[in-house]
């Protein structure tokens, strides 16, 4: 199996969650959501947990094996997984909630996924 650098993961993870945190406040949403990667979140204290746990330990695991596979990490290549990722975040979140909802999620999916493609660096 093809082991990302494990470092690089978490420091890419926690400046993509930051970047797709500033790319919700400019989307909006409820005070709750605006900041988060959880797709539709209950509190600030959810949405927080969820941007730690997945933005910087789950996500950046998926991302950069595929990375890996693809042996390419860029703009292009992280906005294609982001895309991927936030059409299927879209599809979940406006099976239970508004089209406001799901498509703030999937935005901040979108750019979650840019960012990592552009500072993950394959080694």
């Amino acid at each position: 199996m093809i082991t990302p650098a494990w470092l690089l993961l978490i420091w890419s993870g926690l400046a993509a969650a930051c970047f797709a945190a500033v790319a919700g406040v400019l989307v909006g949403g409820e005070a709750a959501a605006r900041w988060s990667l959880a797709p539709v979140p209950h509190s600030r204290r959810h949405g927080a947990l969820w941007s730690l746990g997945a933005g910087v330990l789950i996500y950046p695991v998926i991302y950069g094996v595929a990375f890996e596979l693809m042996q390419r990490a860029d703009l292009l290549t992280g906005g294609v997984l982001g895309l991927l990722h936030a059409i299927v975040i879209f599809i979940i979140v406006r099976r239970n909630g508004s089209t406001h909802q799901a498509i703030r999620a999937a935005v901040v999916h979108l750019m979650y996924g840019i960012a990592l493609g552009f500072l993950y660096v394959t080694p």
